[in-house]
This record gives structure tokens, sequence and C-alpha cells, in this order.
């Protein structure tokens, strides 16, 4: 049940219908039609890929799919969305994860494509969907044993046509691939369609994000020891062809600060050439640190560690205003407090201080069941709901993961700021 007094931040005119069947809510894609969401649902006690789409007012559009949702398998047992694009003539590209373990642990990407009202293309890949093997030249010379696996992940980004997949293999650093819109390698990117990002160090690589534009790629990922325990993170940069930019860092790979200890995510503003990073610092503290466009340490970014009983670790960051150097900055992270774990969410100016006007001296939290963590954020830019974002959570009550989809109340105080 929710808790009034936590979640103030919470819009009271937005209440997103998500179907009975939705296990996570992972993002979602906002188009002419509608807010696309994808993520997990349930047929037969079986989770499997799920799409489905929301009018502008929260309800289930059900023009969409069947009856408003769009459910599938990429082969295996089990099958999830992680994330979606939309290419140049209107077809959706979701990438998801499939599996025949629980957890997703040894999970393999896979792609399917959808015309714009959820319907499957057959014409892609086999029978619409393209599971993604991993590299027959790609091998792990070094054995890993972990008490828990980092949970799998992969991302998806479209620039025109082309395709490109951030993916992680059990017993590999990440490997970045590219993709024609049929779902066929790419040679042109680095003579084979794909490359691994492999460091110089002992330390490897498990790749979190993916920035893409046509002046190149920013993968953000977290870096693990010889005996996979998380020491930090790192940003790589590649070239469109997937060679790395000399240019940035040392070769290519730039380390944040090691004042952060686990990385969880980053945030690229061009505007400002910066990158940030967050995740958890010391003494278990919310931490966010910077990098400039060249890959060197920003050190007139000053983000505070914000410290929080038990532990807190920003996972989400989202500017207000990307196209200008000075945008205000939103956080959200997982508060871990004991019996429960809200979700924090904090506000900070452009060079990371606090902004102590927003909420209670500057965050507020949001409790749904017993915890409540943040997928994905993004904040609204048209009309009445611009400065509000929209929030992709999941919680879980008791043992069971939900996902919500919830509009929060952060507008700036100066709405006509960067209008």
């Amino acid at each position: 049940m929710a808790n009034p007094i936590a979640n103030s931040l919470i819009d009271p005119e937005y209440t997103a219908k998500i179907p009975e069947n939705i296990g996570t809510i992972e993002t979602s894609l906002d188009t002419d039609e509608g807010r696309i969401c994808v993520g997990s649902a349930y047929v037969d006690e079986i989770p499997h890929y799920a799409l489905f789409r929301l009018k502008k007012n929260g309800d289930l559009d059900t023009s969409f799919g069947t009856g408003g949702i769009t459910t599938g398998s990429f082969g295996l047992k089990q099958s999830l969305a992680y994330s979606i694009t939309q290419l140049d003539d209107g077809a959706l590209l979701i990438i998801g994860l499939t599996s025949d373990q629980s957890y997703f642990f040894d999970g393999v990407p896979a792609l399917a494509r959808f015309d714009k009202n959820g319907t499957l293309d057959t014409r892609f890949g086999e029978d619409g969907h393209r599971v993604i093997k991993r590299p027959a030249t790609l091998s792990q010379a070094r054995h890993r044993a972990f008490s828990t696996p980092p949970a799998m992940q992969c991302h998806v980004r479209s620039i025109g046509n082309d395709i490109l997949v951030l993916g992680n293999f059990f017993e590999l650093d990440t490997v970045l691939m590219k993709f024609d819109r049929d779902g066929n390698l790419d040679p042109g990117f680095n003579g084979t369609g794909y490359k691994e990002l492999k460091r110089g160090d002992d330390n490897w690589l498990h790749g979190l994000n993916l920035h893409a534009s046509d002046q190149g790629i920013l993968v953000c990922a977290r870096a693990y020891n010889a005996n996979s325990l998380p020491v930090g993170g790192c940003v790589v940069s590649l070239s469109p062809a997937g060679e790395y930019n000399s240019g940035f860092g040392t070769g290519g790979f730039a380390d944040f600060p090691d004042t952060l200890k686990t990385l969880e995510n980053f945030l690229v503003l061009p505007a400002a050439n910066r990158i940030i990073g967050c995740g958890m610092g010391d003494k278990r503290g919310g931490m966010m640190v910077a990098l400039n466009d060249q890959g060197a340490i920003d050190e007139s970014f000053r983000a505070p560690l914000l410290e929080r009983y038990y532990s807190l670790a920003w996972n989400q960051l989202v500017a207000y205003s990307p196209e200008h150097a000075d945008s205000p900055i939103l956080a959200a992270g997982i508060w871990t407090r004991g019996p429960d774990a809200p979700m924090l969410i904090g506000r900070f100016h452009a060079n990371g201080e606090l902004d102590v006007s927003f909420a209670d001296e500057g965050t507020g939290y949001i409790l749904i069941d017993g915890t409540t963590a943040a997928r994905r954020c993004e904040i609204l830019e048209n009309g009445l709901e611009k400065g509000k974002t929209m929030v992709h959570v999941m919680s879980t009550n008791p043992n069971l993961p939900r996902g919500s989809l919830i509009r929060c109340l952060t507008q700036l105080r100066c709405a006509a700021a960067h209008a």
C-alpha cells in the first residue's frame, strides 16, 4: 500500500492503467500514438516479453496489440524486454533477454521488430525475432566465480536505421554490436559487426548503458577486479565504425574518480562537455562524479556524498534541458534503510550542488509496497506536464516484482527557464 506521507511527490492527477499480468516495466517510448511501455508479463506463470501502449491520460490503448498488449517469447523458457527504439519508418525494435534459468543470469540478448501498433513483423530475423548468440571468435581466458553474478542488461539505440546493441554475455567483457534494420550484423563495424570492450589491465567490464549519435558512441561500464568485486567504473568512447577514440582518456577508456565505488549509470551532456556517473561512494552514500568530454576528471562538478542510513545508491540521472549547459539534474536511487527500501529523488544544480529548494531540503522519497526501485526516469517537455518526471518503477510485495509508471511533481519553480 502506498505511503501518503512519503509519496507527496506523486502527481495525483495521473494514474497509469497497467495490465494485471505485467511483471516489470523497464522503460517506455513516447510516440505520437501514445506511450509504449516494455518489460515482462506473466503468461501461464512464465515471464514473457511485453509491450503495451498507454494514452496520454494513462488509460490502456486497446487498439495496440491484442486488447492493448503484445506478449511473446524470444525462444527459451523465459523472456523479457529491456529497451525499445523506433526506426525511421516507424517500426518498433526491442532488445531483451531470453533464458532457461531463473533471474536471467545466463540470459542471451535477443531482438524483435513490430509495426507501430504492436504487431510482430515476421519478416525480421526468424519469425520476427533474432536471438544474438555469443560471437564464436570471442573466448574468455579468465575463469570468473561469482557469489552473485551481476544482473544481465542489454540496451538498443538506433541511428537512422542502424541498430546498436550493448550486450553482456556470461564470462565475457561487455560486447557492442551493430545490426542493419533486418537484424543482420554490419561487418563495417569493427570488421566483424561486434567489438568486445576489453581494458588493458586485469579489470573487466560489465556494460550498463549506451549513448550514441552520428559523432560517436559512449558506453558506461562497471569495472570488476580479478576476484569479481566491483571497483568503480569507466566510460568507453568509440567512433561510429567501432574504433576506440584515442583522444579520450587513455586509448578510449576513461575511469571515473575512485570516490565512486560502484557505478550504476551515466548521463551524457554534450552541451556542458560533461559525462556524469552515479552510484555508491564511501560510507555507502549516494555519489555523483563527472568527466569532461575528453575523459579527464571534471573538478568543477561538486556533487556531495549523500548519506542515508543504511545505504543509498543513485541509479538514474536525467537533465531538465540537456541542450543547455546550465541544466538542473534529477537523480533517483534506492535507499535501503532496514525493513523497506524506498526510491529517493534528488534535484541538483548543473555543477552538482544539491538544490535545497526541492522537496525536503533537496530530496524526497516514494514508497510503494516494501521496495520501490527506479528503472528509468524521463522529464516531460510539453504542455502542462512540462518539468514533471515519468518514473518507471519496480516494487515488491511481498516477493513478486510489480512494474508501474508514476508521474512525479518535479517542476522547476521558474517553469519558463530554458523555454
